[in-house]
C-alpha cells in the first residue's frame, strides 16, 4: 500500500525530475544528455503531458524536446513548492505542485499534476498535466 516512505520517494521525484529538468536547459553537452537519459528511464512507456499551452505531448516528443532544448535557457531556476497529496490508491499517488521557472528576472509558474507509480525499481511517471498561473 501507499505509506508515509511511498509518499516521500514520490515526493523526492518531483524534485528530482525538476532538478534534472534544469540541468537541461542550463547544460550543454554530457551534463544535459546525462539528465535526458535519466529524465526518459523515469517516464513510463505511456507517459504523456498536457503542456501549459494545452498541446498533448507523447513520451517520445517529450525526449525530442529535451533533446533540442539542452543549454537554451542558461541561468534558469526552477523551484517547487505547495506540494500536496491530492489523492493515493495502492502504489499510486496523484500530487499537485507549483513550479516556478525564473529566468533573466522574470518568473512564471505553473500548477502541475503528476500520477505516479511507486515501483521497486522507483518512481515511475504515467502522466502530467500543467496549467499556467496568470
Amino acid at each position: 500500500g501507499m505509506n508515509d516512505q511511498n509518499l516521500k520517494a514520490a515526493a523526492q521525484s518531483i524534485n528530482d525530475v525538476h532538478a534534472l529538468i534544469q540541468t537541461v536547459f542550463t547544460q550543454n553537452g554530457d551534463a544535459a544528455q546525462a539528465a535526458t537519459k535519466a529524465l526518459m528511464q523515469v517516464f513510463a512507456e505511456g507517459f504523456s503531458m498536457v503542456t501549459t499551452g494545452g498541446r498533448i505531448v507523447t513520451r517520445a516528443q517529450v525526449q525530442q524536446m529535451f533533446e533540442g532544448a539542452a543549454g537554451g535557457r542558461p541561468g534558469l531556476q526552477m523551484a517547487v513548492d505547495e506540494l500536496t497529496t491530492i489523492w493515493h490508491a495502492g502504489l499510486h499517488v496523484a500530487l499537485r505542485y507549483r513550479e516556478t521557472h525564473t529566468l533573466a528576472g522574470t518568473s512564471h509558474a505553473r500548477y502541475s499534476t503528476a500520477i505516479l507509480e511507486v515501483a521497486a525499481g522507483g518512481v515511475l511517471w504515467h502522466a502530467l498535466h500543467e496549467t499556467a498561473i496568470a
